[in-house]
């Protein structure tokens, strides 16, 4: 699943700095060798504030959270909040008319309380012990946004640690205080085949 690419400042400055951060701190290195072995006090100024760009850029990307990075967080936490199942993390994250969507686009479920207690039987008839998410990809675009992931669980009791793998895409709707909840769950592969309606329900 591709999704667009985000802006070159939001992900160069914002999200991953560190390539920027290093070029201006090689830069300041070099500048203040060079200052210092030719006795150029423009060249240490421009070392001095080569190193302050370093830590400015720094200091932004830690203070800045972009609304892909509180998505790729989010992502994660809808997951994690199915095993141990925490209804009231789901009430945070899913929107209240949230729908549960199969691969070919049919509607399964609709509401966040039937997806909770349909989570929650689910989780306790097959036992999911635990479950390791990869966030693949995520878009945004102005107060929608989208997210690929991959999630691996263990299932326990008679299924006797067997794992499963599961792809899924969320849609996301953002608000002006910079809150995002979960539109749609599409349940996209099971174990790399189409997930068969009512396979959990």
């Amino acid at each position: 699943m591709k999704f667009a690419d985000p802006p070159f400042w939001e992900s160069a400055l914002l999200e991953s700095p560190w390539m920027l951060i290093a070029v201006m701190v090689i830069m300041a290195a070099a500048l203040f060798w060079h200052g210092t072995q030719r006795d150029d006090k423009k060249a240490r100024r421009a070392a001095f504030v080569a190193a302050a760009l370093a830590v400015l850029i720094w200091l932004i990307s830690f203070l800045v959270t972009t609304p892909r990075e509180t998505l790729m967080q989010q992502s994660s936490e809808v997951v994690h909040a199915t095993s141990p199942f925490s209804q009231a993390k789901l009430d945070e994250l899913l929107d209240m008319n949230a729908g549960v969507i199969g691969a070919d686009g049919a509607l399964w479920l609709q509401g966040r309380d039937v997806i909770s207690m349909t989570l929650e039987r689910a989780i306790e008839q097959y036992r999911v012990e635990n479950n390791f998410v990869s966030v693949r990809g995520v878009e945004v675009n102005g107060q929608r946004g989208r997210s690929h992931l991959v999630v691996r669980s263990m299932l326990g009791g008679e299924y006797g640690g067997r794992p499963v793998r599961t792809e899924w895409l969320l849609v996301w709707a953002g608000n002006d205080k910079g809150e995002w909840r979960v539109q749609s769950i599409q349940w996209l592969e099971l174990n790399g085949q189409e997930p068969p309606r009512g396979i959990v329900w």
